[in-house]
This record gives C-alpha cells, structure tokens and sequence, in this order.
C-alpha cells in the first residue's frame, strides 16, 4: 500500500526537535514546579535550551506558562519577524494518555 502525505512541506530540521523538546519538558516536569518558582528554572535550564536552540540554527526561544511569558530570547531573529509555527503539544499530551493507561 502507497501512502501519500498529505502535508505538501513535512516539518525538518531541529526547530521542530526543539519545540518538542521544550513542550515535553515544560508538560511533564517544570510546570508544576514553574506555578511555585519560575525564576529558578528561567535562570538555567531556559537559556541551557535557547542555547541549544541557537546551535541548532534555532531563531528564537519564546516559554510561556498560564499565559505569561517566563523566557523570550531571539538570535538573528526579531519579535515581530514572521515565521512558521510548530506545534509541539500533540506528542506530550499523546504520551501521558499512553503513560494513564
């Protein structure tokens, strides 16, 4: 059987590895922590992930938790500069349905 995608430019690269990586963390781990102390985490783990961003020709890093923005960060990259969304909540939400079961 020959199955076509149906997205005509599939997502490669590490942005969206990236993305990813920073929502399963944040799902899983630091938000629950993050409602208690957000600046413990922004210090360190925060720019150890936009750094990893940037090395991976990442353009920027944007972390918000209940609607408030906790980290912001832009290499060569601008707030206001378009560019394509990845969605990187499917795979956490996925996976901790599958770790309930």
């Amino acid at each position: 059987m020959n199955v076509k995608s149906t997205n005509p430019r599939p997502l490669r690269g590490p942005l969206p590895l990236v993305a990813l990586l920073l929502s399963s963390c944040l799902s899983s781990f630091l938000c629950p922590a993050l409602a208690q102390n957000p600046s413990k985490f922004q210090d360190d783990l925060f720019v150890q992930a936009a750094d990893y961003s940037k090395s991976h020709s990442g353009h920027a890093v944007l972390i918000q938790h209940q609607g408030k923005i906790l980290y912001e960060r832009y290499d060569n990259w601008g707030a206001d500069t378009p560019h394509m969304l990845v969605d990187g909540e499917k795979t956490p939400q996925a996976m901790s349905t599958f770790q309930g079961e």
